[in-house]
């Protein structure tokens, strides 16, 4: 175990990141289990996939995640769960992916103040993108992230062996987070998501250099969250994956969802149009899909109702390579810009 940092918002409000590069399921699942004060809430599909962890999960409360589980039903059973656990636990370990992340932090930001929660991502995005929103969010009538709640989990555990079972496709999705992170931020942190993006060959991941990308990804993301809460690529991939009606993974939605905003800054005259081919040529290396299977298509009504009920919309535009600034643009010409993207341009 080794702790890379402590991400302070305020004094009293901080998380410790540790990374646990060379931990096997054997030693996390004794440290988990050898706290006499803590409790567990873990995804199934943890369960489903690692086999290894067995006295983990019959002590464990298990969700059954995914984004359908951010509702406020599941923060209502999450509710009875905690109240009868309260007076015996100080610590709450949340294992899974970051929609059940959400979900217990809002529950136990909103009731449950006196409880400790420490953050266990499993999933490639989720263990990339951390929580530097500093707020936890739940969806509701049938908008994505409509509540949330100021908060932050107290510990922060990178645990790589669970990226293990994922395949190299997931893996490479995830890197784009990192490159949003390099092109609204830091230009150099580039290279080094070029190098792990270039290792993900014959279907193997150089987890050495992945290691490294975790690392430094969280670096960065806690030194510049607190000036910027937006990356580029968050506000259009929430606004995608509203309009597929949750169809679409957030992974694709925010891939997608920064190539439209990559298109916004050339078609606003920001980036000019070799920038905005050299993004489109990375997110199509990192995975960018241009056909999509019926269910996780996007219903372009839909996406321009929302963007007009909004009025406005905060993006962080991509101004250059690691040059971004958040900029409020009027859902007009976002929605004029987005018809030629998808339609061409009108006579």
């Amino acid at each position: 175990m080794k702790e890379i940092f402590t991400y302070s918002v305020l004094k009293e409000v901080q998380t410790r990141c540790f990374l646990f590069f060379e931990e096997q399921e054997s030693g996390f699942q004794e440290r988990i289990l050898s706290e006499e004060n803590s409790f567990t809430v873990i995804d199934t599909k943890v369960k489903s996939t690692i086999s290894d962890l067995q006295p983990l999960y019959r002590k464990a409360y298990p969700v059954s995640a995914g984004e359908y589980c951010k509702s406020i039903d599941r923060v209502f059973e999450l509710y009875t769960v905690l109240q009868a656990l309260s007076n015996r636990v100080q610590m709450i370990n949340v294992i899974g992916g970051g929609a059940l992340i959400d979900l217990v932090g809002y529950a136990l930001a909103t009731s449950f103040q006196d409880l400790k929660m420490r953050a266990i991502p499993t999933t490639p995005f989720s263990q990339l993108y951390g929580f530097y929103q500093r707020s936890f969010y739940i969806h509701f009538d049938r908008k994505i992230n409509l509540l949330g709640v100021f908060g932050i989990p107290q510990e922060l555990w990178i645990v790589p062996f669970f990226l293990k079972t994922f395949a190299v496709e997931d893996i490479r999705k995830a890197h784009a987070v990192c490159f949003a992170t390099a092109l609204g931020f830091q230009e150099h942190f580039y290279y080094l998501v070029e190098k792990s993006l270039s290792l993900l060959i014959n279907n193997q991941t150089n987890w050495t250099v992945f290691y490294e990308l975790l690392r430094e990804h969280h670096y960065l993301r806690a030194k510049f969250s607190l000036e910027y809460r937006l990356i580029p690529g968050e506000s259009m991939g929430f606004l995608l994956q509203t309009a597929t009606g949750f169809q679409m993974d957030y992974v694709d939605a925010f891939i997608k969802g920064l190539m439209l905003e990559a298109y916004i800054s050339f078609k606003l005259g920001i980036i000019e149009e070799s920038s905005f081919e050299m993004i489109r040529k990375t997110l199509g290396q990192i995975g960018l899909e241009d056909k999509l299977p019926p269910q996780r298509q996007v219903d372009l009504q839909t996406l321009f109702s929302l963007i007009d009920e909004k009025k406005a919309i905060k993006i962080q535009v991509i101004k250059g390579f690691g040059n971004s600034q958040e900029t409020t643009v009027s859902a007009g010409i976002i929605e004029h810009i987005l018809k030629e993207y998808y339609f061409g341009k009108q006579s």
